[in-house]
Parts: structure tokens; sequence; C-alpha cells
């Protein structure tokens, strides 16, 4: 059964969503300005997702009006005494570390710290998904994200695997009651992909990769993953020969992204990456 909170003296709401089924437990800690104002150019860091032992902060969308869920979620509670699947929407998402920006652990809501003693602060990309996914996930399988290409004939694409997974309800604009959303947070690596016709593109160019086809299970991932902590942040590709003596012209920097992919940089005359 989830749980609302709202505190008074710290104007803060907090929903909480125990364990249940197969999925875990979820917090989810919104708060607002000491004046009451819940957006404000000054007013960062001030909604919280946790899940496991990792504290998902950002700051509150600003779409989002915590006041008007908790009187909504209320205002149901007291014009029905059971609600059902019917009465629900169903979302699904999963919370992709954003390695590009750290959370400076100070200054955070009192009631967002005192939920994240001893756990990891994160940023976050929310990344929406299918039903389909989020069951994969649940079930303990690996699923694909997507694909870029690698600068050469290979791709390089993203698979995730499920760490913790949470939900938690909150009023729908439409006519349903209840949006029912499903978060996961996932640990992903990034694979190599063969392109039709160059069954050996991989092994030939990036052999520090798994390649995406072997990645079926979690201890397949788990297995690559320990490849994968070999790869360095940065890959330089430099100008070279083809299997078939064609020359390569091009001469590219890679970088690890936010979502673990590699993608093409450029280097400015002050040294800094585009």
């Amino acid at each position: 059964t989830q749980s609302l909170f709202y505190n008074k003296e710290t104007i803060s709401i907090a929903i909480n969503t125990p364990a249940h089924g197969d999925v875990g437990a979820l917090d989810v800690v919104m708060h607002a300005r000491s004046d009451g104002y819940w957006h404000a150019g000054d007013l960062t860091n001030n909604r919280l997702f946790k899940l496991g032992d990792d504290c998902y902060i950002e700051t509150l969308p600003a779409n989002v009006f915590p006041v008007d869920i908790a009187l909504g979620i209320q205002e149901i509670k007291n014009g029905n005494n059971v609600t059902t699947e019917d009465d629900e929407i169903n979302k699904y998402a999963i919370l992709l570390d954003d390695r590009q920006t750290e959370v400076a652990p100070l200054p955070l809501h009192i009631d967002i710290m005192s939920r994240c003693i001893g756990a990891t602060l994160k940023r976050f990309v929310n990344r929406t998904i299918t039903e389909k996914k989020s069951d994969d996930l649940n079930e303990g399988k690996v699923i694909l994200l997507d694909s870029k290409p690698s600068g050469g004939n290979c791709e390089f694409s993203t698979v995730a695997v499920n760490k913790n997974s949470g939900v938690w309800r909150y009023p729908n604009d439409g006519s349903t009651l209840f949006v029912h959303e499903t978060l996961h947070s996932v640990n992903i690596i990034t694979c190599c992909q063969n392109p039709d016709g160059s069954p050996t593109c991989c092994q030939d160019t990036y052999p520090q990769y798994c390649e995406c086809q072997d990645i079926i299970t979690a201890q397949d991932f788990n297995q690559c993953r320990t490849k994968s902590a070999e790869v360095p942040p940065a890959l330089f590709v430099a100008t070279g020969v083809t299997g078939t003596s064609e020359v390569i012209n091009s001469v590219e920097i890679l970088m690890e992204g936010r979502d673990g992919m590699y993608t093409s940089r450029q280097v400015l005359e002050s040294g800094e990456c585009s």
C-alpha cells in the first residue's frame, strides 16, 4: 500500500511504496523552498527517487506540482473505497545514471538526506521504455536500449539489466484515475554489433567489447561487464587501412556519454571537447 506524508515544518511531500511482488521499495520526496515555492531559480535538487541504495536526484520539473499530486491522491481516496487496475494507466521508465553530472553532497533538503544516509547520490536521465522491456528487466533478462554508429562499419549499442525497481501512483489528467508508473534502476554496458555483410567487424576492430548477440542473460551481462571495465572513457580512432587495403582518411575521438554510449567528439582550439 502506498503511503503519503506531508511535513508541514520542512514543506515536503513524501510518497513511499513498500516492496511487493517482483518489485522493491520506492521512496519519492519533493520539497519546496522555505517560503513555500516549489519552483524557483535558486531551488535545485528538490526531487528524489530512491531505489535500493541509490538516491536519484533532480530539480523538480516545472510541470510537476506536488500539492496537486497530494490533494489528488487524497480526493481519489475519499471518493473511492477501492480502486482497481481498470482505474490506472501504466507507464514504464528507467533511470539512467548521468555520468557527466555529479550531485554535490550538500546542500540537500533534510528529508532527502535522511533517506539517503549511506546511499549513493546520482543524477539521472529518465528514459521511457515499453511494458515488454519492463517485464524483461523484472525477469532478469537483458534489454537493448539503442544503437549508434561507431565511426567505422560496426555499431555500438547499450544493453541494460535490472538493478532495482519500484512503483508509485499519482493522479492522472485523463479519464482514468491514476498513473501507475514502474521505475527501474539499471546497470548498463556498451556492446558492439556487426553490420550486415561484415560478421567479424567487432572482433577485428573493437575486440575489447563484447558482441551484443552474445549478451542474453544476466550472467552474460556480468561476464561482459568485467571485460568492459577495461574499456577507457575515450577512444582515439586514427587513420589506417581496412582489411581490403582501402585507406581510411578519418581521425576521430570517441568519448563515453552519459548513457554509456561512445559518440564522435571534436577538439576545439581551447583544448575542450565539443
